[in-house]
């Protein structure tokens, strides 16, 4: 079994591309430490694809932050309280600041994966205008805390199910504070921040065409990868 070590800084034990940092399986094959004997293929999907896929969970932030951002920016003006004004970024940014972000990159339209190369807004860019394709960062929802998560409401879920429904509601207000970290604040500053999942493709001119928050980043990847390397670099996972 690999250390936390190898499997923070180490590479894919199918297709040896590079786990990448806080990451516990391929994002390229599907590779799993607890499966080495499996065998694995790339996900690959070509068709259309959407930058600002995390959406939902930002509206209904909106709804609950927005209009307590607005009342402790208003006391904040009002008072001429610097501190308040502070304050209130948080809930304005977490909510309505998230949703503007992920309009706009929707606006931007569809990313379709085709024979030719990606057609981004009416441009075609060719596949051999590009030398590499990955994935970068984790922010948004497959990173270690997520997949841990996961792995403990998973364990948890089936004890849950058979208490009382008093005792249930106790635990999703006790819970509340860290589903709320877990799939708002962390995802939002990702989401905000230089930092968060994207896609990342190497142009051969030496400038980069980078997609934020697609709502397939994997199988986008394997998908450019097949069109960049060759097939059989989509089909590296097998055994």
């Amino acid at each position: 079994m690999p250390t936390v070590s190898e499997l923070l800084h180490g590479s894919c034990g199918a297709c040896e591309r590079p786990l990448g940092r806080g990451r516990v399986s391929c994002l390229y094959c599907g590779w799993e430490p607890d499966r080495p004997d499996a065998a694995y293929g790339a996900v690959v999907r070509e068709g259309s694809y959407h930058e600002g896929a995390i959406l939902g969970r930002f509206v209904l932030a909106t709804v609950l932050l927005g209009p307590i951002g607005v009342a402790l920016a208003r006391t904040g003006l009002e008072e001429d309280a610097l501190a308040l004004l502070g304050i209130a970024a948080f809930p304005l940014l977490l909510g309505p600041g998230v949703v503007l972000v992920q309009l706009l990159r929707r606006s931007r339209g569809a990313i379709e994966v085709t024979q030719e190369g990606i057609r981004r807004g009416g441009e075609l860019l060719r596949w051999s205008d590009f030398t590499r394709a990955a994935v970068h960062g984790g922010f948004a929802g497959d990173s270690t805390w997520a997949i841990g998560y996961g792995r403990v409401m998973g364990m948890i879920r089936g004890p849950i199910g058979t208490m009382v429904k008093p005792v249930q509601l106790a635990l999703a207000v006790l819970f509340f504070p860290f589903l709320f970290i877990a799939f708002v604040v962390i995802p939002g500053i990702g989401l905000l921040t230089p930092w968060g999942t994207r896609v990342v493709l190497d142009r051969s001119r030496g400038d980069r065409l980078v997609l934020r928050d697609l709502d397939d980043p994997t199988s986008f990847v394997n998908a450019c990868l097949a069109k960049i390397e060759g097939p059989s670099s989509a089909t590296r996972g097998r055994r």
